[in-house]
């Protein structure tokens, strides 16, 4: 509950849209004020945010106190009049499963369509509504996560028979419930892994026609909000299936929706294929939102700070954010991780961070200048098998060479995936995070303990910089970490 009312990372669900042109914002049930708070930030906006819970309203407002376009209301939306015709965007975010609880209309499906009419009557000609919820197929509870609202496994999935005035709805469902409420033009938009705590924003069609969608995902993980997740049932290779099959968009855990009764303004607000959103561990300085347009073949990077702020303490570290063409194919890093998660194949991994490593000597043989950035996890692979190196981010002032990359790539690979490798693990006998990077040089022919002062020290450097403080003895204390292999932790840097 505190991470749910208090990240500003919640915000990150309304940071990919295009929000300009839009003047007057209604908030329906705005909580303690995560999105409220950003939305009145946003220059030329005035918000009305309304909350039935008197001491979540009171927090909103005291989050918003330094805002006079920010008027928090307390009291049920429900039993409030509204000025018809006067709102750009109208916003439910976590609030429409609740329609039928608040209500005394006979169905959930009856009160959800009166809370659907409130907010077209209040929207402009121009207006839209948008809805963020729980889709009651995702993946995450097919494959056993609790219903956020019941704390029960599989209730949403059956058709919530024992319903208390909560449901949530699945994407055919959605098509139907907004075709009736008149809102015939729609965006429908999916949220990774959650719309609460979003990192990927993913539009319609993208995630139905890419068959690599999946990759836009490695390395998100679900979250059962109620009990630890087994993460060895991993999510990955659902949404791998689902992006092969085309049905990604049915089973994906959130849904974000932009609709209207016209569509020229859902298409301007909802204009991507693609959006990553920031994560908690960057430092805000260097806060980024990636996004696809639709119809555009550039991948565009957005700072989220001011170019003043930006460019304190640059000496070192410096970020680059330029567009870059669109690539298509599977990211190395992926490829890494399927060799040993799907196939057990010690060998074919081992070749795979050979063939890496023998790229970047090249690389640094011919006299180019390596990027740190230059890792599996920024390199799609093209049907012919080639390099394609996308997302070169940092620039630092210090000489990058290969045997650090190395350091960098199975460092960052392990800390990420080591719960999908434990039978590799177990069978190699390594069991910490030092002992994995060291059998990955010795595969070389290279001794980690002849450079493992100087990478440590420059890691420590770049996070150092990039990220928020470092904690628990930095990397140090990362390359110590053990394998617990009764522990379902998906990522040693949680």
């Amino acid at each position: 509950p505190t991470e749910y009312h208090l990240s500003q990372s919640r915000a990150n669900l309304v940071r990919a849209l295009d929000l300009s042109g839009v003047k007057r914002v209604l908030e329906l049930g705005c909580g303690c004020g995560s999105i409220t708070r950003y939305i009145g930030e946003q220059a030329g906006i005035e918000v009305d945010a309304v909350e039935g819970s008197p001491i979540r309203a009171a927090l909103a407002k005291l989050r918003c106190r330094d805002l006079d376009s920010v008027t928090i209301h307390a009291g049920n939306f429900n039993q409030l009049d509204f000025p018809n015709d006067y709102y750009d965007l109208v916003l439910f975010v976590g609030v429409t499963e609740y329609a039928g609880r608040f209500s005394d209309q006979a169905s959930d499906e009856d009160a959800l369509q009166e809370l659907l009419g409130l907010a077209q009557k209040a929207t402009t000609a121009n207006g839209v509504t948008l809805v963020a919820i729980e889709n009651r197929l995702g993946l995450k509870y097919v494959l056993g996560c609790h219903e956020d609202h019941y704390a029960k496994r599989y209730i949403g999935v059956d058709g919530y028979r024992d319903s208390a005035g909560i449901a949530t709805y699945s994407v055919a469902e959605w098509r139907a419930i907004l075709e009736t409420a008149g809102l015939s033009q729609a965006a429908f938009n999916y949220a990774f892994p959650d719309y609460k705590i979003p990192r990927v924003l993913m539009g319609h069609d993208f995630a139905a026609s890419d068959p690599h969608g999946f990759n836009h995902l490695e390395g998100l993980f679900a979250r059962d909000y109620y009990r630890p997740v087994n993460r060895s049932l991993t999510e990955s290779v659902g949404w791998q299936a689902a992006s092969a099959g085309g049905f990604l968009p049915e089973i994906a855990n959130s849904l974000c929706l932009v609709a209207a009764d016209a569509g020229q303004n859902v298409d301007r607000i909802s204009g991507f294929d693609f959006c990553h959103l920031p994560g908690p561990g960057r430092n805000n300085r260097f806060a980024v939102v990636t996004s696809k347009p639709r119809g555009d073949n550039q991948v565009y990077k957005t700072a989220l700070t001011g170019d003043v702020e930006r460019e304190t303490d640059m000496a070192e570290v410096q970020q680059v954010l330029a567009p870059q063409e669109f690539l298509e194919g599977d990211l190395l890093s992926t490829i890494w991780l399927r060799s040993i998660m799907i196939h057990a194949r010690r060998e074919e991994f081992d070749a795979l961070v050979a063939e890496y490593y023998a790229y970047l000597k090249a690389l640094d043989a011919a006299g180019q200048m390596l990027s740190i950035d230059l890792l599996p996890i920024n390199i799609v692979v093209g049907k012919d098998g080639a390099y394609q190196v996308f997302d070169q981010e940092w620039q630092v002032s210090w000489k990058i060479t290969p045997e650090y990359l190395l350091f960098r790539a199975l460092l960052t690979f392990i800390v990420t995936n080591w719960v999908f490798l434990r039978d590799f693990l177990g069978w190699l006998e390594l069991h910490s995070v030092r002992e994995f990077v060291d059998y990955g040089f010795r595969n070389h022919r290279l001794l980690l303990s002849s450079h493992i002062d100087e990478f440590v020290e420059l890691e420590n450097r770049f996070q150092g910089k990039t990220t928020r403080d470092q904690q628990n003895g930095g990397v140090e204390a990362l390359l110590q970490t053990r394998f617990d292999f009764a522990r379902d932790e998906h990522n040693l840097y949680a």
